[in-house]
């Protein structure tokens, strides 16, 4: 294969229209050969998945299609900011995009990348969808969350979400805690697609999404990458341990990056991350 063609991937953006009747911004990243498989990227809280382009680019150059959607309430897609009526509306919409990609690039294996509360999304997604998935990278998913408000807070928030469940309040991240990387700091500071905003019910959602995935992590049995920076301030990367340990996977792989923040996607040694990620995938292509 001529590398340098390869390096020069199609851009295209998709939409689709969801059972709730909202709009569905996606993105495709499709390399010049025929690809190998299909990885899907999961995006995480407040973000979108425009800042995965460089993902894409690498899995591109080794002959992979990377296809990405926003969340309802999150980049492009439509929704109020940083809301969703039902957790499960999230896994809905996964469900549909993977079958959309499925349509775009037919006869590949798919592979399931998720971020942060993508990567809840995509654990809940593998215990109703995992016949769909050859292999999933799960990285510094919130099992269990580490940053926000006090333990007793985050009690009361499902309790609060029945009665106000489209109230929005600050996520209470903080750029600085996402890469030790300034550029990109800055870069998401600067994004107007990124927001700090979530609603008691995507709160409420995704502090039960993980604990249930916790509890039902042995219904796993495909084969998943773990991964998270020890010096992740957001998520437990305990409960990572846990999830991972109860995985029935007899294929699972964990790697935790020294010293490395929330996005290791986003640190300057990431090429570690994907070179592995991609050394873990490449005998499960074709």
């Amino acid at each position: 294969m001529d590398k340098s063609s390869a390096s020069k991937s199609q851009h295209q953006e998709l939409w689709l229209t969801n059972k709730e009747g909202l709009k569905i911004y996606a993105q495709a990243w499709l390399p010049q050969v025929e690809p190998h498989a299909n990885l899907i990227i999961a995006h995480g809280l407040g973000e979108h998945s425009g800042r995965y382009a460089h993902v894409a680019r690498f899995f591109n150059e080794r002959e992979l299609a990377v296809f990405a959607l926003d969340w309802q309430g999150h980049g492009r897609s439509d929704g109020a900011r940083g809301h969703v009526k039902k957790f499960a509306d999230f896994i809905d919409d996964l469900e549909q995009f993977r079958r959309q990609v499925s349509r775009l690039s037919p006869d590949k294996p798919t592979f399931l990348f998720g971020h942060s509360m993508g990567g809840t999304i995509a654990l809940l997604y593998l215990l109703d969808y995992q016949h769909h998935i050859r292999a999933a990278i799960i990285s510094a998913p919130v099992i269990q969350i580490k940053m926000g408000p006090p333990t007793l807070i985050k009690k009361l928030v499902p309790k609060l979400a029945a009665i106000l469940p489209s109230l929005t309040i600050n996520s209470g991240l903080k750029p600085a805690w996402i890469s030790r990387d300034k550029d990109v700091v800055a870069a998401y500071k600067a994004d107007p697609l990124v927001h700090p905003r979530i609603s008691l019910s995507l709160f409420s959602g995704m502090y039960n999404g993980g604990k249930h995935a916790l509890a039902n992590a042995e219904k796993i049995n495909v084969p998943v990458f773990a991964l998270y920076g020890s010096n992740d301030v957001i998520i437990q990367g305990a409960a990572v341990d846990a999830a991972f340990d109860r995985l029935s996977s007899r294929d699972k792989k964990k790697m935790v990056f020294a010293d490395n923040f929330h996005e290791v996607h986003n640190e300057a040694d990431q090429h570690i991350e994907f070179e592995a990620i991609w050394e873990w995938l490449k005998p499960k292509c074709g």
